[in-house]
């Protein structure tokens, strides 16, 4: 079995993978004061929990955007676990070409992880990858498996608590789709003008990117992340992932044992 850990600013999204599926899957806050000891006790209370013997676990596999986690939980592993340890960072075998980007060193750990996957489900294609976070991020790579650059915005969470704590009247509202756009409560208004401006917004940079890099050629539009579920059979993507950053850790993992 594999653990599969997708360390995000705002949360872990975790998945135990064996034989060929996701078993078990969890989502934790991000908590930046844990301990090795706290973070261990978790992983292995979890697992217990869960009816899986932590002796089971061959490897953990991370992809983290948190370098300040990154210490803990690799010594967490270490101390509780005999378990490899394998995290996406630079020197990693990825399959991905990064060295169309200017400081291939600054592109995440998330985004080299998500093209992984993508470019192993549709290879010899050229796609748009939406992840939906704490930042919503918009990249690309063509059918060469280069990876070609990116779009980042702040995530639909993000410009909630940006206008619920910078506008005295304003308030955090529950992040639901709109079913209209121009809200008959404050409530509404808030709703309406966040969740459809970011998606006007993404629509906007697809359009952009497609005649900008794919002129003459097709691109899929693959979406992931916990808040792009609410833009499913909306038209903006052509398939949805929840799973894809853990899926592309697997797949990374597989290369980097050959």
């Amino acid at each position: 079995m594999l653990f599969c850990l997708d360390i995000g600013n705002s949360q872990i999204y975790g998945g135990i993978y064996d034989n060929g599926n996701f078993v078990k899957t969890l989502r934790i806050n991000t908590k930046i004061g844990w301990s090795e000891d706290q973070l261990g006790i978790f992983l292995l209370t979890y697992l217990r929990e869960a009816g899986i013997n932590p002796e089971s676990i061959e490897a953990f596999l991370v992809s983290s955007v948190v370098p300040s986690v990154d210490f803990t939980i690799k010594t967490a592993v270490k101390k509780y676990f005999n378990a490899i340890f394998f995290e996406i960072k630079p020197g990693v075998k990825t399959g991905i070409i990064l060295d169309k980007y200017k400081n291939p060193s600054e592109i995440g750990a998330d985004l080299v992880v998500a093209s992984i996957a993508a470019s192993n489900k549709f290879p010899s294609q050229n796609i748009i990858i939406i992840d939906m976070g704490t930042a919503t991020t918009i990249t690309t790579i063509n059918s060469k498996k280069e990876f070609l650059g990116g779009s980042i915005i702040p995530g639909i969470k993000t410009q909630m608590s940006a206008i619920s704590s910078s506008a005295e009247k304003l308030f955090s509202v529950e992040i639901t789709k709109p079913s209209v756009f121009m809200g008959k409560t404050t409530q509404a208004a808030v709703q309406s003008g966040i969740i459809n401006g970011h998606f006007g917004s993404i629509k906007y940079i697809i359009e952009g990117t497609k005649k900008e890099l794919f002129e003459n050629e097709e691109a899929l539009v693959i979406a992931t992340g916990g808040i792009a579920g609410l833009f499913d059979k909306s038209g903006l993507f052509d398939h949805y992932f929840p799973d894809l950053i853990l899926e592309g850790l697997v797949v990374a993992y597989g290369i980097n044992q050959r």
